[in-house]
């Protein structure tokens, strides 16, 4: 994933944000607010 929003020139400290946020939330069991909202993310961050 961080690769992926380096990429899409986000900057570091955004990126280590969303990433750990998103992986404690999916680590928690809350699948539909964790990594799976990556692809939308990128989407987003794209337009």
């Amino acid at each position: 994933m961080k690769q992926v929003l380096t990429k899409l020139s986000v900057n570091k400290d955004s990126i280590n944000h969303v990433v750990n946020s998103l992986v404690e939330t999916s680590l928690r069991g809350v699948d539909s607010h964790g990594i799976n909202l990556f692809p939308h993310y990128c989407r987003v961050i794209k337009s």
